[in-house]
């Protein structure tokens, strides 16, 4: 199924488990889940750790997303990313000011203080790019 630019799709894998597959170009790969599982404490600790844990992409970086004519914007950390039908579209934050311009324009949100963000911002910029040279070499 389509949603927006994003293609996904939906399949049953085996003994009753669903997995969703996310379009490439959207966030995690795919997750799968079955319909009788209902376990609250499981549920409950998946989201503490994605809300809290050091290791969480969502403590590490600073994510915002927002559907909006037919588009899906993210801003993950400096980078901002349109993705529509015809295309991708990225564009680096230069700084502080632009990226709290940003989060109003695009999402908005009046967040004058995520300013104060933006040197642990850069800092992970930095660290992922890094990261992502040296599994080049």
């Amino acid at each position: 199924f389509d949603v927006g630019p994003l293609r996904c799709s939906l399949s049953r894998i085996q003994d009753g488990w669903w997995r969703y597959s996310n379009d490439p170009a959207g966030g995690a790969p795919s997750f799968d889940f079955h319909p009788d599982v209902d376990d609250e404490a499981l549920l409950e600790g998946g989201c503490n750790f994605l809300q809290s844990d050091p290791a969480s992409p969502f403590v590490q970086n600073a994510v915002v997303q927002r559907w909006r004519d037919g588009a899906h914007f993210s801003l993950r950390g400096r980078v901002l990313t349109k993705l529509t039908d015809a295309g991708k579209e990225s564009e680096l934050i230069p700084d502080a000011p632009a990226y709290v311009e940003a989060l109003w324009d695009v999402f908005g949100l009046n967040l004058p203080e995520a300013a104060a963000l933006w040197p642990r911002i850069l800092a992970r910029h930095e660290e992922v790019v890094q990261s992502q040279t040296e599994g080049s070499d």
